[in-house]
């Protein structure tokens, strides 16, 4: 009986010990998942911050691009109206303003190259999904997605008003989409 008892207490240490073990080791892992959750954490609030700062500095200078846009507008309205105006002035003038606004875009280029691949991997999706719209549909389909009005795309493409829903109904046609549907927000969900 005594040879009995102490079996069953040498077993019973044997089971605590296991127990302790799987649980020692049980925290180890929630410890280090909690590390590797608190650097993923980090890393993605860092990730958001550069966006953020990204697109901070792109409202900022498309902002200084418009401003020089509207003054080089200006300049050319003036120098429209004007007689008496030293073109030599302007021309130079009107250079500078179009060096600047290109520099604009020169700080820009690497968001334009992410915006650029977007589109790209925008426009394959679709036309993988929708193998029956044209490189020029498809080109549509980005303006569309962008939110952008009927006149403002035919500035964009030389057209006019009518063609460009023209294109519209054609696209929504080839989706097969209803009619009541609103092809922008189709889009955006591509």
């Amino acid at each position: 009986m005594l040879i009995a008892v102490c079996v069953v207490v040498f077993i019973f240490g044997i089971i605590i010990c296991i127990i302790k073990n799987i649980s020692k080791k049980e925290k180890e892992i929630v410890e280090k998942e909690k590390i590797i959750l608190t650097k993923n954490k980090k890393i993605l609030e860092q990730d958001l911050k550069r966006q953020e700062e990204k697109i901070t500095n792109l409202h900022l200078n498309l902002n200084l691009k418009i401003e020089t846009e509207k003054t080089f507008l200006e300049n050319i309205r003036k120098m429209k109206k004007s007689k008496n105006i030293d073109a030599e002035q302007m021309i130079t003038d009107l250079f500078l303003k179009i060096n600047n606004l290109i520099q604009i875009d020169k700080k820009n280029y690497d968001l334009i190259n992410e915006s650029s691949l977007e589109n790209r991997q925008f426009i394959q999706k679709l036309s993988e999904r929708f193998p029956s719209l044209t490189n020029n549909e498809l080109k549509f389909c980005v303006y569309y997605k962008l939110e952008l009005s009927s006149k403002e795309i035919s500035l964009l493409e030389n057209i006019t008003e009518g063609s460009a829903r023209v294109y519209k109904t054609k696209i929504k046609t080839k989706m097969d989409i209803g009619k009541e549907s609103d092809l922008n927000t189709y889009l955006k969900n591509i």
